[in-house]
């Protein structure tokens, strides 16, 4: 192994190391099992034990599948146990309802009619950018990034 292939190695380790020695996760932890005794079983186990909200749970279970995939990829384990079919188990009290993730049409139109009855000013940017984005679905990031060269 080369200095370029341990370096390598030591980054797949670290990310694994961290998801299984996460402060939130210590009472379910990973951190006994090595990672190439992990299993699809194990690992559902794990999820199922955290009780986390969906959306929590699926970001971290991709952090995961991504570690492991790197580690395949490379050698370091001879097969990848989260390439299968793992199912989140959420918990129900902790996963946000839609209506409780969005804003009500009702509520959307009172904010979009101040915004565009607005008089801007130049120090106004927040309320100019929560305008644009009212008006074009933008992101936030992108609405931010916009130049002037990119209005016509």
């Amino acid at each position: 192994m080369n200095l370029s292939d341990e370096r390598h190695f030591h980054s797949i380790f670290k990310k694994f190391e961290n998801f299984c020695f996460d402060k939130n996760y210590r009472h379910y932890s990973l951190e006994n099992i090595k990672m190439a005794d992990l299993s699809r079983d194990r690992i559902q186990n794990f999820f199922n034990g955290l009780g986390l909200a969906h959306e929590t749970a699926r970001k971290d279970l991709n952090h995961l599948r991504t570690c492991l995939r790197d580690a395949y990829n490379d050698g370091v384990i001879n097969r990848n146990p989260a390439s299968g079919t793992i199912r989140i188990v959420a918990d129900p009290q902790r996963t946000k309802s839609d209506d409780c993730k969005f804003m009500s049409v009702k509520d959307f139109r009172k904010v979009q009619t101040f915004l565009m009855n607005y008089d801007y000013r130049l120090s106004d940017v927040n309320r100019m950018v929560l305008m644009v984005i009212s008006q074009t679905t933008l992101r936030v990031g992108e609405a931010l990034a916009l130049r002037h060269d990119d209005i016509n």
